[in-house]
C-alpha cells in the first residue's frame, strides 16, 4: 500500500488483484480448512517474529443500570422477554468479569468471508485496518463463527469444525489457554452490544428507536445461539488443537 496526493486529497493506493469473494452457497467443508490453515500459518509466523508484546487488557467496565425492570419493559416484547429470561445471567456474567487471554500474538481481527479473496485457487486476505494484538484461540472462535453462519443463526457445526481442524494441522495451542475463558469474553461482548444498541448516546441520536431493538434482538439471538452450541464448540477445539 502507498498514500499518495491526488490533486488535493491524500489516496491510499492498494494493488489490483484478479479474484472473487466466496458466496455464501459455496463456502463448504474443503473451503473452511483452507480458511483455518491460513488462520494458523499467520499465527505461526506473527510468533517467529521477535517483537516486544505491550500490556494487552480486553477488560471493560459495564454498566448494570440497563438491567432494571423498567428498562427491560420498555423495549419490545422479544426483546423485553429474552432480557428477563436471561437477566439473572447477565447481571452474574457481568458483575463476574472475565479472565484475560495468556497469549497475545499479531491477528487480522476480522477474517471474515468477505474480507478474503479467492485468486487462482488460492485465498488472499483483504482489509487489514483493524489487525493489531489478539488472543490466537479469541480470533479462532472469531473465525470459526463468522465462517459457520452462526451470525445468521444457521450455524453448520461441521464447518466450524473444518475451521478448527485446519487450524489443527498447522498449529496447536496449549490447554493452559481457558475455553470458558473464550466464552465468558464472547458473553461480555454480546452483552455490552445489547447495551449498547439500546442506551448509548451515539446510537440514540443516529438510529431510530425501531432500528436500535432489532439491533439488540439480533445479539440476544447470538447469544441464545452461543448458548446453544458452546460444548459442541469446545468439543471440536480440544479434539484438534489442544496439547498439554
Amino acid at each position: 500500500h502507498a498514500v499518495q496526493q491526488i490533486g488535493n486529497r491524500p489516496c491510499l493506493i492498494i494493488p489490483w488483484f484478479d479474484g472473487r469473494h466466496i458466496p455464501p452457497e459455496e463456502i463448504n467443508r474443503d473451503i473452511c480448512l483452507h480458511v483455518g490453515q491460513l488462520l494458523a500459518t499467520m499465527h505461526k509466523m506473527a510468533r517467529s517474529i521477535n517483537l516486544d508484546i505491550p500490556h494487552v487488557t480486553q477488560s471493560v467496565e459495564y454498566n448494570l443500570d440497563w438491567m432494571n425492570d423498567q428498562h427491560i419493559l420498555n423495549q419490545s416484547t422479544i426483546l423485553a422477554n429474552a432480557a428477563i429470561v436471561h437477566r439473572d445471567e447477565f447481571v452474574h456474567l457481568l458483575r463476574k468479569g472475565h479472565p484475560e487471554p495468556t497469549e497475545f500474538v499479531l491477528s487480522h481481527r476480522d477474517m471474515n468471508p468477505n474480507n478474503l479473496l479467492e485468486c487462482n485457487d488460492t485465498l488472499m486476505i483483504l482489509d487489514w485496518e483493524l489487525a493489531g494484538w489478539s488472543s490466537p484461540l479469541d480470533e479462532l472462535v472469531d473465525v470459526g463463527l463468522e465462517w459457520c453462519r452462526f451470525c445468521q443463526y444457521k450455524t453448520d457445526i461441521k464447518l466450524f469444525t473444518a475451521i478448527v481442524e485446519g487450524y489443527g494441522s498447522i498449529e496447536k495451542l496449549t490447554s493452559c489457554q481457558s475455553l470458558d475463558g473464550v466464552w465468558q469474553r464472547l458473553y461480555s461482548a454480546l452483552l455490552q452490544a445489547v447495551y449498547n444498541h439500546l442506551y448509548n448516546e451515539a446510537e440514540i441520536f443516529s438510529l431510530s428507536e425501531t432500528e436500535r431493538i432489532v439491533n439488540a434482538e439480533r445479539y440476544i439471538l447470538q447469544y441464545e445461539e452461543l448458548k446453544k452450541y458452546e460444548n459442541i464448540f469446545s468439543q471440536a477445539i480440544l479434539s484438534h488443537i489442544m496439547t498439554a
